[in-house]
């Protein structure tokens, strides 16, 4: 909403969704003490193991100015296994050479 996230989760229907967390946030020194609270309520839960980090911002989301920022223009890979590595040398490479 105008930016600002609402919601976010592994819950969200595509149709509806903006956009993907990447993992990737900045936050501002007096938000690094709420994003603790909530990471700490999240690891309280019985759920625990199976919540993401994400679950926290979440937590945040209702009161907090979380804003959304477009990378889009950005080559970005999620490096799970050796492939996703290639993939992401590949990427690199290919960037040098246009610079």
């Amino acid at each position: 909403e105008n930016n600002r996230i609402i919601h976010i989760g592994k819950d969200i229907d595509p149709q509806k969704a903006q956009g993907e967390f990447i993992g990737l946030g900045k936050f501002s020194e007096n938000i690094c003490q709420v994003f603790r609270q909530a990471l700490e309520e999240v690891a309280g839960r019985d759920s625990f193991k199976e919540d993401y980090f994400e679950s926290a911002l979440q937590i945040m989301a209702p009161t907090i100015s979380l804003i959304a920022v477009d990378i889009t223009e950005f080559p970005c890979v999620e490096i799970d296994f050796p492939e996703d590595l290639d993939k992401a040398q590949q990427i690199l490479q290919a960037l040098r050479k246009s610079y």
